[in-house]
């Protein structure tokens, strides 16, 4: 007599939500967009040993060199936890053999920031500008929506100084200025910070000897002095200002 052993798995029914995995690079200045995929969901069915290998189910698209969108269908492919792709046995079954898809492709675009500072500053004080670590950055649209745009305006209310002392620092979300449609491109965060830079200013005392330089409308039949024969002048500005100004006879004018 002959022993056949029989080994039975209890059969497993699971639905997985489609993925698009994007592969190689889009054409320069343009980057991918949303996927859009018919049937969104595939249903898988076998001994559970084998669903439990599958992590997701998805399509892999080519990008390289693509400007505009553009429709196609690929076979879906099955992927383990580590996104590694896996052949799957024969005695899986899947409704699906092949996903029709759409890609959207984005227009990139550099946007340089605009800072709408408003406000005074105490008295004493100047405000000096503004320091950001990004003069510009990448967003993506359709061409329409970036058409007209430019820059993006960070507006006065989230840049004040009245009254400042000393430096203000703000961390301006990029979003909250950007319009529909328009989103950051290759940016792990949206946040940037802002430093409006405000000093204070300090006084100086200038002596500049007066001479013939100084005189507006002079007669050449007459001579002239001047008693004193200097002039002192006092200067508030900023420190900078102060060390590389200088005062001769012929800034005076009498």
């Amino acid at each position: 007599p002959e022993v056949i052993k029989i080994t039975t798995e209890a059969l497993q029914t699971k639905a997985f939500t489609l993925k698009a995995y994007p592969q190689g690079k889009a054409a320069e200045g343009y980057e991918a967009g949303e996927v859009t995929m018919v049937p969104s969901q595939v249903t898988v069915k076998g001994p559970t040993s084998l669903i439990g290998q599958i992590s997701s189910v998805g399509i892999e698209i080519n990008l390289d060199g693509k400007n505009a969108d553009w429709s196609d269908s690929e076979e879906p492919k099955f992927y383990d936890a580590n996104k590694n792709s896996i052949t799957i046995s024969d005695r899986l079954i899947s409704n699906c053999k092949s996903v029709d898809y759409t890609m959207e492709i984005l227009k990139v675009k550099n946007l340089s920031l605009d800072f709408d500072v408003t406000g005074e500053v105490a008295g004493g004080y100047r405000y000096t500008g503004v320091e950001c670590g990004l003069k510009s950055v990448p967003v993506v649209g359709l061409k329409s929506a970036l058409a007209s745009l430019n820059t993006i305006t960070i507006p006065k209310e989230e840049l004040d100084v009245s009254g400042a002392r000393a430096n203000i620092v703000k961390t301006i979300d990029l979003n909250d200025y950007l319009p529909e449609g328009v989103s950051l491109a290759g940016k792990d965060s949206s946040e940037i910070t802002v430093t409006l830079t405000v000093e204070q200013l300090k006084e100086r005392e200038y002596t500049v000897r007066i001479s013939a330089a100084s005189y507006v409308g002079a007669d050449s039949s007459y001579s002239y002095r001047a008693d004193p024969g200097t002039v002192t002048v006092r200067i508030r500005a900023l420190q900078e200002e102060l060390d590389s100004l200088q005062l001769t006879a012929e800034d005076l004018s009498l």
